[in-house]
């Protein structure tokens, strides 16, 4: 196979590996070899296998945090990123040498989830290439900024309990708390994180480990799902190879999570318009969360002035478009949506002008995802904001 780096770098690469070997990277040499780190990150990117987690946010740190003293949150000692920058070097040489055989995580993807749900939960780590060694240990992560139940393993009869299993008898997992920083714990400060350390064997290419979720053979109600709907719910396993505390990220499927029933209604519409002219607003039905609602959706009319413009049948179809919609003077107006349970709305305001020389437009210039410390995947993200949010324009940080 064709080397993914130029010669160039990879003349650079190679120079960083034995450097590091030579000696540990220190305060002196942190800015300069971390350069060197970001362009290898950059280009292994792009081969399809993930990036130490928190990559991103730790060039973001020697780059920018350590300059500009607003990003208080990106400043971090420099002794201890320079411990960050050896276990970086260390994960994308493994990984480079054992290319998208390293080992993988799997679910039931099949499974969709209702936010707020309690449930039982299973991901397989199946080894790859690299074995566990005994001391070995699986990190038990989650996303720290939605509100998903934080997994234990101390109390079977509460929510979130944790287990793990192994395809090989001989291995036994024991639960213990590791304080981690950064996205695999706390970006602010260090927070404890789950952990389960092999002992007994060692596991080798071809055996599995199961994590459950929300285990309830103890009599616990299952693993609390979060309040906000996504098109991938993931909880990440990061995997410590040889016992030193570093890591590994891998990629890992998520869950659909979807919202519940109805319990208010958000009606759209443009903030300009010229009179006469054609335009659309959207009706979209929410849950309590203001998450898209599932489920039956009432029938419902559309008003406007109090005379009826349109009217929608019941259906499972939560966000609809009232199309060919035209208003005939100038002025702000509003439309009122009402609905047969109960439930009414009101738009958002239209402005109608004899004369439209500028337009309002919608959008987000800040949003993350799932590639750093967000949820969700960037189809995810651009669907939401096209569809359910209504935007014009929307920027993916």
């Amino acid at each position: 196979m064709s080397d993914y780096l130029t010669k160039d770098l990879r003349q650079k690469v190679e120079a960083l590996k034995e450097q590091v070997a030579n000696s540990p990277t220190s305060v002196v040499n942190l800015r300069a070899r971390a350069e060197v780190l970001w362009e290898w990150a950059n280009a292994f990117s792009m081969t399809g296998t993930p990036l130490p987690v928190d990559c991103s946010f730790f060039m973001a740190s020697i780059f920018v945090g350590n300059d500009v003293g607003e990003f208080s949150v990106l400043r971090r000692d420099p002794k201890i990123s320079a411990i960050d920058l050896d276990e970086m070097l260390e994960e994308l040489t493994l990984k480079e040498q054992h290319l998208n055989a390293f080992g993988s995580v799997s679910i039931d993807s099949n499974q969709r989830l209702r936010t707020e749900s309690l449930e039982t939960l299973k991901q397989v780590f199946t080894v790859g290439d690299i074995a566990l060694n005994e001391c070995s240990g699986l990190l038990i992560a989650r996303n720290g900024f939605v509100n998903h139940g934080l997994p234990q393993s101390s109390d079977p009869s509460a929510e979130n309990y944790v287990t793990i299993e192994c395809s090989n008898s001989n291995a036994v997992f024991k639960p213990d708390t590791i304080e981690m920083r950064g996205l695999r714990g706390g970006i602010r400060a260090p927070i404890p994180v789950l952990l389960f350390r092999l002992f007994g064997t060692s596991l080798t290419k071809g055996e599995s480990i199961t994590i459950t979720y929300g285990d309830r053979s103890g009599g616990g109600p299952g693993f609390r799902v979060q309040s906000t709907s996504t098109d991938s719910l993931k909880l990440p396993i990061y995997v410590d190879f040889k016992g030193n505390n570093n890591f590994f990220t891998f990629d890992y499927p998520g869950w659909e999570i979807l919202g519940q029933a109805a319990t208010s209604i958000h009606c759209f519409g443009p903030g300009i318009v010229k009179v006469g002219e054609t335009f659309e607003i959207t009706v979209r039905f929410e849950d309590r969360a203001r998450n898209r609602a599932t489920g039956k959706i009432p029938s419902y009319q559309v008003l406007l002035n109090d005379s009826l413009v349109a009217s929608v049948e019941s259906s499972e179809e939560a966000l609809k478009k009232i199309t060919n919609l035209k208003i005939n003077q100038e002025g702000t107006f509003r439309f009122k949506i009402v609905a047969n349970n109960g439930l009414v709305a009101w738009s958002d305001p239209v402005w109608v002008k004899s004369q439209v020389t500028n337009r309002i437009y919608w959008g987000d210039l800040h949003g993350h995802c799932e590639f750093a410390d967000g949820q969700g995947t960037p189809d995810g993200f651009f669907d939401f904001g096209r569809d359910d949010a209504q935007l014009d324009f929307l920027c993916l940080s």
